[in-house]
């Protein structure tokens, strides 16, 4: 195994094994609060933190990205991106408590308000913790950030469901979050010391030059993402809404934490490869390919057996969230390819591309508003955002293809095998459940089904694709070691 290898294959074990860990605890304390508060509650919870969501983008000013890509992180380069963390953080706090009124009624939400404004204390020193993970996750302490990580989220996920037991209300939901971050922020601010103090601010630097851009990206993305989501809110109801950040819980959010931990170990590494060259065609394809092979059947999987498991966990009452979780999970399955490959490009400040995929993804989401207003289906707000992902990761490619860093012939034959193993996968345990009632054709094609692919896998054990990338990667041995 090569040395980088290696390094990025522990890193990604590390962060992503950790955050399975919090899915899983995240499982329980999800059990426990659905049992505790209604739809409503948990909607109104939904809005605040889809209005968290937009002020943490501005607060956290694209920081981690910045210390990741920079070419150095000394003192001298750290201490003014603390000062402009600690100036932008101030702001969103401010703006937060300012506004808390003003967003929950242009969601339709009056409950929001409470949560929104207690969630103000997470805005005020998250720039500082996106600044500082950026940090460790360059000099690579994976391990000890994603423990610390770990444990900070569990401690805040244990006071939250106090929290929710004693009050029941929107603003205990928002505890577990607060207590996490500020946990997480607290460790890493003293495993950096004087890296995070305010030095002389330069707003003309690369940095924060590039640090604007980040964030000018991402506004326009938080618009495209939120607007189907706050369609439902406005035109539906916030119990729908509710329904959905359950759903949520079992099907995105697991997806959310494969993509944060490959990206938080990938990012820094894209900065190795000068885009157009050999060796980055090469890196993407790997990914793209890989990463396929992961999000692919497991979104097949939470699509065929999530709705059952819905009311496993969540209990009675939420039969809402588990028509709404095989969308939902397609959505999860999809994102993580355009996220990471959109962070290639754009740690490559290659923003032209992005840019484009924005305003069709902006296009699509206000068509999928519209749909919802005229029909009151909350379908089509999540068939928007499924379009809204795959037509940015089209033009994201087709970017890549006009700088001669990847062929799109490569890229659809990478995406074919998963594509299809995913879609054999989920009829066949479609089948399986819907046989349930008795129906014996309905049995045996999802058993031939599952063995087929069981059958396949092992035929082409030697060459199967995941594992051959890994081998190219260095991260496995050449004889599957």
């Amino acid at each position: 195994m090569s040395s980088i290898g290696r390094r990025l294959a522990a890193g990604a074990g590390w962060v992503y094994g950790l955050q399975l860990l919090t899915v899983i605890v995240q499982l329980g304390y999800a059990a426990l609060t659905s049992r505790l508060a209604d739809p409503s509650v948990f909607g109104a919870y939904s809005v605040a933190l889809s209005i968290a969501a937009f002020v943490n983008l501005l607060g956290s000013g694209g920081l981690a990205q910045t210390a990741a890509r920079a070419p150095d992180a000394d003192r001298q380069s750290t201490r003014p991106l603390a000062t402009y963390a600690l100036l932008i953080g101030g702001a969103a706090a401010l703006f937060t408590l300012g506004t808390a009124d003003l967003w929950s009624a242009l969601w339709a939400a009056p409950q929001a308000a409470g949560p929104v404004r207690l969630l103000a204390v997470s805005a005020l020193i998250l720039p500082m913790l996106s600044l500082s993970s950026g940090l460790l996750r360059r000099e690579g302490v994976f391990r000890d950030l994603a423990v610390a990580t770990f444990v900070a989220n569990v401690i805040g996920m244990a006071i939250g469901a106090g929290a929710v037991l004693v009050f029941k209300s929107p603003e205990s939901l928002a505890v577990s979050a607060i207590v996490g971050q500020w946990g997480t922020f607290i460790w890493a601010a003293g495993r950096l010391r004087g890296a995070l103090a305010p030095g002389r601010l330069a707003l003309r630097s690369d940095n924060v030059r590039f640090s604007t851009k980040i964030v000018a990206v991402s506004i326009v993305q938080y618009v495209s993402g939120n607007a189907p989501r706050w369609s439902v809110s406005q035109f539906i109801g916030t119990a729908v809404l509710g329904a959905w950040n359950r759903a949520d819980v079992l099907s995105t959010v697991p997806f959310s934490q494969l993509q944060n931990a490959l990206m938080q170990v990938i990012y820094p590494e894209f900065r190795r490869y000068p885009v157009g060259s050999v060796a980055a065609r090469s890196a993407w394809l790997d990914m793209l390919g890989l990463v396929a092979w992961l999000t692919l059947p497991i979104g097949a999987v939470m699509a065929g057996v999530g709705p059952v498991i819905v009311g496993v966990v969540l209990g009675p009452g939420w039969d809402q969230a588990a028509r709404i979780l095989p969308l939902l999970a397609v959505l999860g399955a999809l994102q993580p390819l355009m996220v990471l490959f959109a962070g290639a490009l754009e740690s490559a400040s290659l923003f032209r591309a992005i840019w484009v995929a924005e305003a069709l993804a902006f296009l699509i989401s206000a068509t999928g508003v519209m749909l919802v207003l005229v029909h009151r289906e909350y379908e089509f707000a999540i068939l928007a955002m499924i379009a809204a992902t795959v037509v940015r990761h089209i033009v994201h490619l087709l970017q890549a293809r006009r700088l001669g860093a990847l062929g799109l012939v490569e890229v659809a034959i990478g995406y074919a095998q998963p594509l299809a193993f995913a879609v054999v996968l989920y009829l066949a345990l479609y089948l399986l459940l819907a046989s349930a009632d008795g129906s014996i054709v309905e049995l045996v094609l999802g058993l031939v089904g599952l063995v087929t692919l069981g059958f396949w896998v092992l035929a082409r054990r030697r060459s199967f694709g995941p594992l051959a990338i890994l081998r190219r990667r260095g991260i496995l041995g050449r004889n599957g070691a």
